[in-house]
């Protein structure tokens, strides 16, 4: 199975000569294949590479850190700034970047195979494989918190802009901006009741609590 995703990715002679070292390196998982295959498109000398690979199986992380160092600065940018959501479309990248690219970076970025899919038939949003959105966001963080703080206050907005309260919410708690929070939960608590999702009132609570703030009382009415 390596051998025959070696192929028909189209890499080169080198790698598929190696299956037996990257499926040994790998464990065979497919996310970590498909890193190290990618990894590879971007090696002056893919060759090299390999033979610098230890045989020992190496992170997840290490290998999305090899990936993310050989893509252009503005790519890699773009895809830590947007991983904040757990989805993204052409409107919402173009709020979070300030850029007005946000579709033909988001086709780019399937096109390449780098770890986001469609999530529906119209090519409208899209998603992050969970492991590498969860390395991008640390990565992310790493870079600038006060940044990624910000670009979780435009989420907010923009959530709460659309009609997406859930959200809206989420990114206003992560964004520490208490007040718009509590405004939208004020709101929004008793429909999250009406669709029964008390996952999210219980989410509300617990970020609530780690802020020091005590539930509004839609929210306790909510729970009630």
């Amino acid at each position: 199975e390596t051998r025959l995703l070696l192929r028909r990715g189209g890499e080169t002679p080198h790698a598929a000569e190696m299956a037996p070292t990257l499926h040994a390196w790998t464990g065979g998982w497919i996310a970590a294949l498909r890193t190290a295959l990618l990894t590879l498109r971007v090696q002056a000398d893919p060759a090299q590479y390999l033979q610098r690979l230890p045989g020992a199986l190496r992170s997840i992380n290490q290998l999305f850190a090899d990936l993310l160092r050989h893509l252009p600065h503005e790519t890699a940018w773009f895809m830590q700034v947007i991983s904040i959501t757990e989805r993204q479309c052409s409107a919402l990248a173009d709020c979070l970047t300030g850029a007005g690219d946000g579709q033909s970076m988001l086709e780019t970025l399937e096109r390449q195979q780098l770890f986001i899919g469609a999530q529906d038939d119209e090519g409208a949003w899209f998603a992050f494989h969970p492991l590498f959105r969860e390395f991008l966001q640390r990565s992310a963080r790493e870079n600038s918190a006060q940044r990624m703080q910000e670009t979780h206050l435009k989420a907010a907005h923009w959530f709460a802009d659309h009609g997406h309260w859930t959200e809206a919410i989420r990114h206003a708690l992560e964004a520490d901006a208490i007040d718009f929070a509590l405004r939208l939960i004020e709101s929004h608590a008793m429909s999250v009741v009406g669709a029964g999702d008390l996952i999210t009132l219980l989410a509300w609570e617990r970020q609530l609590r780690s802020h020091l703030v005590a539930s509004p009382l839609r929210l306790r009415l909510a729970f009630a």
